[in-house]
């Protein structure tokens, strides 16, 4: 498994899913679980093969440099932080190598703006993929041969995963595992790394919307009302906070929840 490194990256959607991952290789390890899967080998790579500076200022330290690694069956491709345009300019000699990676038939994930080194390296021409919500105008005209599918937070075009956040990251991650190693890796992994797997109190204080839904944004705003009930909030102002009119916040939020 590689996980790409760059400046500017959303470290989270670096760390999460390797952590995922090497608690399922720990599981197998304890249980001596049989599996035809090999062992568990995780590389962080840059281009150069240099540490690199996330946004949030947390610097990564890679194994080796990319080109290094003739093949890779899982590859990461993390989430950028802000316009990926500039990162995208600066990491254009990744591209050529996630192309002989797909023409392997190997597994490339990326994860909210990262998708877009796929469509830069034209993987994606007529293919389903998603990105991060608040980019989907910017990906649809940067990548117009791109099929962009705004409703869903995970796609799938063969061996080419696009997620629109660090969490369905987690979510995909949660499938490797099933896959590779077993639904019992996979239940053990869930229930340490999401609290609502348990049966848990920690929601309980939280609004509770009955149907789930594919509309991120509406997901997120659910999220922050929960976080902030101990606030006087006007519906207006929400609608603000996530760059709608109230008109365009109401009509999601109903279509979303069925409320």
């Amino acid at each position: 498994v590689t996980f790409f490194l760059c400046d500017e990256m959303l470290a989270s959607s670096i760390t999460l899913p390797l952590e995922q991952l090497s608690a399922a290789a720990d599981y197998r390890l304890a249980r001596k679980s049989p599996s035809s899967t090999p062992p568990l080998q995780i590389r962080l790579a840059s281009l150069d093969g240099a540490a690199k500076r996330a946004h949030s200022g947390i610097s990564l330290a890679a194994h080796c440099p990319l080109t290094s690694i003739e093949n890779s069956d899982i590859t990461y491709l993390p989430a950028l932080w802000r316009n990926p345009q500039k990162v995208l300019r600066q990491n254009q000699d990744l591209l050529p190598w996630l192309v002989k990676q797909a023409n392997r038939g190997n597994i490339i994930a990326g994860v909210g703006t990262g998708c877009c080194f796929m469509a830069q390296a034209g993987l994606l021409d007529n293919l389903s993929a998603t990105t991060h919500w608040h980019y989907f105008d910017e990906f649809a005209q940067h990548y117009p041969k791109v099929k962009l599918q705004r409703d869903y937070f995970i796609t799938r075009s063969g061996n080419l995963y696009c997620t629109g956040s660090v969490n369905s990251t987690a979510d995909l991650t949660i499938q490797f595992i099933r896959h590779y190693y077993s639904a019992a890796a996979a239940n053990h992994v869930e229930r340490h790394f999401f609290h609502e797997i348990r049966n848990s109190e920690l929601h309980l204080n939280r609004p509770q919307w009955d149907q789930p839904h594919r509309d991120e944004l509406i997901a997120q705003a659910q999220a922050w009302i929960g976080e902030h009930l101990d606030q006087a909030m006007r519906m207006d102002e929400v609608a603000k906070h996530f760059q709608l009119s109230l008109r365009s916040f109401n009509r999601r939020f109903k279509t979303a929840t069925e409320q």
